[in-house]
């Protein structure tokens, strides 16, 4: 049961997922007028592809079957994990969003507390599948956590702020 449950969550990390994801909350975004926050995810395309190309250069072998229990076979590189990395970039981008965004507190601490378990799950999927090392998993986070910085700092020269979401005086 928890094998099929890893699995599920590693679909969300495969270059189909990935790009279909960036494109279509995009063109969400882009529906609802908010055109700074459809580029920012747009632009994750760029770094998504410099992490591809980062993973063939380093070329990591990934655990073996002597090591650990492989449930994910995979040809390419281990490290940096792709669908860690994709994980806490696109999620952690909604988080911020979501943060600022959403106004009714119990849906935004619903939808971050879930864009949050899901950055967790991807992150111990992984593992749990034997697809890579903690350190590809720590190094991804740690890559993707400037990437947002600089995303972020691009979004605020581009004029967009994340403040915070308005509160409701008490009569």
């Amino acid at each position: 049961m928890a094998g099929r449950l890893h699995e599920g969550i590693a679909l969300l990390g495969t270059k189909g997922f990935v790009i279909g994801s960036i494109a279509g909350i995009g063109a969400i975004l882009t529906l609802f007028r908010r055109w700074r926050e459809a580029v920012l995810l747009w632009l994750i395309l760029i770094p998504e592809g410099f992490l591809q190309l980062l993973k063939a250069v380093i070329d990591r072998p990934r655990p073996t079957e002597e090591l650990v229990r492989v449930l994910d076979p995979s040809a390419i590189g281990s490290f940096p994990s792709g669908h860690t990395y994709h994980a806490m970039l696109l999620l952690g981008l909604l988080l911020l969003f979501s943060a600022t965004g959403i106004r009714n507190r119990w849906l935004r601490n619903g939808v971050m507390a879930i864009f949050s378990s899901l950055i967790l799950f991807t992150a111990v999927s992984r593992l749990y599948l034997g697809a890579h090392w903690p350190s590809d998993i720590i190094g991804s986070d740690l890559v993707a956590i400037h990437t947002l910085f600089v995303l972020y700092s691009m979004y605020r020269m581009m004029g967009g702020h994340l403040s915070a979401p308005e509160r409701r005086a008490l009569s």
